[in-house]
Order: structure tokens, then C-alpha cells, then sequence
């Protein structure tokens, strides 16, 4: 079947998630290596492998750069949690992203630290970090309620609110080189708040 006027093909659009993703890699390179404002389109290009007008094609400026990794990650978390993971499941799943964040090489989570500067500047970029917070919580807090049935929309957000907030602060540290000896702990403290061991079953 032919696609339809105005919409490409799923090979095209196979194409161009792959060298937007190429672009996001040379992006994160050069934003965690030297931050956002002091890095051009240009490089990015030469960071990318491929002419300033294919860049453009792809991603026009640095704001829709930043919304494509971030849409990358809502994509990621919603696929885990599609696959609606038990409790012991969704736990390690949990345990085990705070516990990668806390040991990160220091170039892997500037990113999210200097992205999050970028939207006290930018209200572009501010409101698609919005929008990616509200997409986490809501994909958090239904998983949590999935589980717990009787677990109130309210306390499955704030839940969900703790666990997001606490995994920044984990960026946070780990970006500032910060020696905090007590993370693995604090790990386990927040994952006990966030996922009570006395629901250990999914309810019915």
C-alpha cells in the first residue's frame, strides 16, 4: 500500500529517527563537554558527521535538539511500563535507573543538569522539561496504582513526584562531583516510600 498524501513511509520515517538520534549523540557530546550556549549548530554538524544543511532538515535549532532527547526518554520509560512489570519488576527497574545515576560517569548526566539550566533561560525549553514531567508522573503513577488499586491518584503522584525529584537530585550530585556516601542507601529508603514492600502482589 502506497502511503498516504502527506504522510512518509515507514522506512523514511525509520531514516530520520536514526539520524536524529545520530544528532542527539553528537548534541549530549558537545553540550555535556562545553554547555549548551557555547556550542553552535555548526558543531554540532561536525560532531554529527554531516553537512549543517542536513542538520537543519532534521532538527532546526538547539531547542528541538534538547525536545528530541527528552522525547527519546518519555519513549524509553513508556515502553518499560507498557510492558506493565510486576512488583518486584518494577522495583529493580527503579532501583537499578537511581543506582546507574548515582554511579554515572560525570559527561553522562551534565546533560540533564545543563538542560535543566538551559530552562531558567529558555521558556521553549522550559515547557517541554513541563511536559516531560507530567508525562513521567502520569506513566509512574499508573503503574504504581496498576499495582495498588486502592492507592489514591493523589499519593500514586506524589509518589511518583518523590521517586522523579530524587533521581534529579542524584544528576545533581553526581554532575557536581559531589562525594555523597550514603546514595545506595537513600536508594533503598526512596524506593521504600515509592513502592511499600507490603504490596509485594498485583491485586486483582
Amino acid at each position: 500500500m502506497a502511503p498516504q498524501p502527506g504522510k512518509d513511509s515507514p522506512a523514511v520515517q525509520a531514516r530520520r529517527r536514526r539520524q536524529q538520534d545520530r544528532i542527539v549523540r553528537a548534541a549530549a557530546t558537545l553540550f555535556a563537554r562545553q554547555g549548551i550556549h557555547r556550542t553552535s549548530m555548526q558543531q554540532i554538524a561536525a560532531e554529527a558527521g554531516m553537512s549543517v544543511g542536513s542538520l537543519y532538515q532534521y532538527l532546526p535549532n538547539k531547542e528541538a535538539i534538547i525536545a528530541e532527547a527528552t522525547l527519546a526518554n518519555d519513549r524509553a520509560t513508556a515502553q518499560v511500563l507498557g510492558e506493565h512489570p510486576d512488583f518486584q519488576q518494577l522495583r529493580d527497574l527503579l532501583g537499578e535507573t537511581l543506582r546507574r545515576t548515582a554511579a554515572a560517569a560525570v559527561e553522562h548526566v551534565v546533560l540533564s543538569v545543563e538542560i535543566s539550566a538551559e530552562a531558567s533561560r529558555n521558556p521553549a525549553v522550559a515547557e517541554r522539561l513541563a511536559e516531560q514531567f507530567e508525562t513521567a508522573c502520569g506513566l509512574l503513577g499508573d503503574a504504581f496504582r496498576r499495582l495498588d488499586p486502592e492507592l489514591g491518584e493523589p499519593e500514586a503522584r506524589t509518589r511518583a513526584e518523590l521517586y522523579i525529584v530524587a533521581q534529579a537530585g542524584f544528576s545533581t550530585l553526581r554532575a557536581s562531583r559531589v562525594r555523597a556516601t550514603g546514595l545506595a542507601e537513600a536508594g533503598d529508603r526512596i524506593l521504600d516510600l515509592v513502592l511499600p514492600p507490603t504490596h509485594t502482589e498485583e491485586k486483582p
